[in-house]
C-alpha cells in the first residue's frame, strides 16, 4: 500500500485517504479507545499497554507475531511480540496502525465539535480553546491533587461547561454515563470550583455535562451529550 508512513508526517487529506484504503484492504484491524478514567486508574503507560492487548485480542485473525511501536510490549500479551523503536516510520503495519489511530482520534474530536458549536476557536491540535486563557479544552485543564476535567468550553451565552468524557466498548454492560458516580461528581465539582477561582470567574454561570462516546466499526464515534447531567 503506497504512502504509509508515520501519521504525524502525513497531511490530513492523505491520512483520510489512507484510512479508507487500510480499512478496505487490511486482513484485520481493531480500533480501541482508552478513556480518561482508565488512564487515571492505571496511568498512561499501563493504559496504553492494555489498549494494545485489547486491540490484538479483538482481531478477526490470530497473528503469528505482534509488532509494537516503541521499546516494550504488553506483559500480559499471550502472543509472540516484538518492540520496534520508531516503528511507525519503518514498519508498514505499524505505520498503518498509526494512521488508523490518528484519524480515529481526529474524527472523535470532530464529533465533539459538532456537539459544542458555541466555542469561538480551536487549537492546532484540533482541541477547542477557552477564549480568555487559550487553554486547550481537549485535554486536562487543571489537575489539583491528581484530579482533572476532560473538557472546559464556553457556550455563546457565557455559560462555562465542564464536560466529563466517558467511553465504553460496544460489548460493555454499562453505559458511559453510569461511570460518573456521585463520588466522581463531587471531585469534578471541587475541581471546577478551583478552576473558577484560579481564573477569576467565580461569578460565571456553569453547567456540568457528560459526553458518552461509543466507537463504531467505521472508525467514527457516536457521541451523545447529556447536558446538565448533574448540578453543583
Amino acid at each position: 500500500m503506497y504512502g504509509i508512513n508515520d501519521s504525524k508526517k502525513l497531511t490530513e487529506k492523505k491520512r483520510e485517504a489512507l484510512f479508507d484504503e487500510i480499512v478496505e484492504k487490511a486482513l484485520a484491524y481493531k480500533i480501541i479507545f482508552v478513556g480518561p478514567e482508565i488512564i487515571d486508574r492505571d496511568n498512561i503507560l499501563n493504559a496504553t499497554m492494555g489498549g494494545m492487548r485489547q486491540a490484538v485480542e479483538g482481531l478477526d485473525i490470530v497473528p503469528n507475531l505482534v509488532l509494537v511501536d516503541g521499546n516494550r510490549t504488553p506483559k500480559d500479551l499471550l502472543l509472540p511480540a516484538q518492540p520496534v523503536v520508531k516503528g511507525d516510520a519503518t514498519s508498514a503495519s505499524i505505520g498503518a496502525a498509526s494512521v488508523l489511530a490518528k484519524v480515529s482520534r481526529d474524527r472523535y474530536m470532530l464529533e465533539l465539535d459538532q456537539q459544542y458549536r458555541g466555542r469561538p476557536t480551536r487549537g492546532g491540535c484540533g482541541c477547542p480553546l477557552l477564549p480568555e486563557t487559550g487553554l486547550p479544552a481537549g485535554g486536562p485543564q487543571l489537575q489539583p491533587a491528581g484530579r482533572e476535567i476532560d473538557l472546559i468550553l464556553r457556550e455563546p451565552d457565557g455559560t462555562l461547561v465542564f464536560c466529563e468524557v466517558k467511553t465504553r466498548q460496544p460489548d460493555s454492560l454499562t453505559t458511559p454515563a453510569e461511570a460518573v458516580t456521585p463520588a466522581k461528581q463531587r471531585r469534578i465539582l471541587r475541581t471546577a470550583q478551583l478552576y473558577l477561582q484560579h481564573t477569576n470567574q467565580s461569578d460565571q454561570p456553569m453547567r456540568f455535562d457528560v459526553a458518552e462516546v461509543k466507537p463504531l466499526d467505521s472508525g467514527r464515534w457516536m457521541v451523545h451529550i447529556i447536558k446538565g447531567a448533574f448540578t453543583a
